[in-house]
């Protein structure tokens, strides 16, 4: 589970537990359609209450470099740093394994937001929810 930015005390406890001054345990860089992408993976084995979400057993950074490269020169450079909270012991698994599993989960909700972009215009609606801006839930309670 991604720690969202209204998850205060998990936020928080993120931030100053993870990445530190460590080598990443886990990384990645991958050069492909005109972009480098370096990930690094950070995790700690962590108590529930620490991070006040029931549950929790590990807490993960994930930090992604994205270079954009036109005729051999860098024309973008993004630096995006992600927290999650997962409920697997170090035990079960490895900082490999939570990498791929991480990004098999966005990969599934890139799909998501992608057709539903196309399918219902989503990304062209200025209230955000489809069911409210289409007037539906106005509908369905009159």
């Amino acid at each position: 589970m991604e720690v969202k930015v209204n998850q205060k005390q998990a936020l928080v406890k993120a931030e100053q537990l993870l990445p530190g001054t460590v080598p990443p345990q886990a990384q990645t860089v991958d050069k492909e359609h005109g972009r480098i992408e370096e990930r690094q993976l950070w995790c700690v084995a962590i108590d529930p209450s620490t991070v006040g979400l029931a549950g929790a057993a590990q807490l993960i950074c994930i930090r992604r470099r994205v270079e954009t490269i036109r005729q051999g020169q860098v024309i973008k450079e993004t630096i995006e740093i992600t927290y999650l909270v997962i409920s697997l012991w170090v035990e079960e698994a490895t900082p490999q394994q939570l990498f791929q599993w991480a990004r098999v989960h966005w990969s599934i909700e890139n799909g998501q937001h992608f057709r539903r972009d196309r399918t219902q215009d989503e990304g062209k609606r200025q209230g955000g929810c489809t069911l409210c801006s289409s007037g539906v839930a106005a509908k369905m309670a009159g």
